[in-house]
């Protein structure tokens, strides 16, 4: 999972995007490897359901969490790791200068 998080990262520098497609990704490899192998885990099944449902809401909120960067990377405004960033205010202020 981090191999991703570091790849989508150093390709794209936007922290914000590895981070989602991480969470993605790690309750799709959770619920893959507990499907394939039900004792992969040594969970009990009624356990194995509820992790999976645990993993997925938590995933669920963490993207959810990540929605305005999610507007940002649509708009094309997310900044980028190692980017200044621009704050409102200061841009404004160059804008009337």
């Amino acid at each position: 999972c981090l191999i991703v998080f570091v790849i989508v990262v150093a390709i794209t520098r936007y922290v914000s995007l590895g981070s989602i497609l991480l969470m993605i990704q790690m309750w799709g490899m959770y619920t893959f490897f507990v499907i394939r192998d039900p004792g992969f885990y040594h969970l009990d099944v009624r356990f194995q359901i509820e992790s999976i449902l645990v993993l997925g809401i938590l995933g669920g909120i963490s993207v959810y969490k990540h929605k305005a960067n999610i507007g940002r990377l649509f708009r094309g405004e997310e900044n980028k790791l190692g980017q200044k960033k621009v704050e409102e205010g200061s841009a404004a202020a160059e804008e009337k200068s």
